[in-house]
């Protein structure tokens, strides 16, 4: 669990598809968007795509989580 952790956290850049911090509202994206996977059809392929929909502000929560893994190693060390 550790080792996943670890290859989330030092590969953060390239595994979340936006910033932590990146306000993505507008362009049809709003705050608390439901989870869209165009992969699975689960949505319209129109619609943007988050893996774990967006938060009150219009941020990619998934994004938001990946790059969490930093501060969660950060503060266990």
């Amino acid at each position: 669990m550790l080792g996943v952790l670890l290859f989330v956290a030092v590969f953060a850049p390239l595994i979340a598809p936006h910033g932590p911090n990146e306000v993505l509202l507008g362009n049809g994206v709003t705050p608390r968007q439901d989870p869209c996977i165009h992969a699975f059809n689960w949505c319209d392929q129109s619609e943007p795509q988050f893996i774990l929909g967006t938060d009150g502000n219009g941020r990619d929560v998934f994004s938001r989580i990946v790059f969490g893994a930093r501060l969660s190693l950060t503060a266990g060390v």
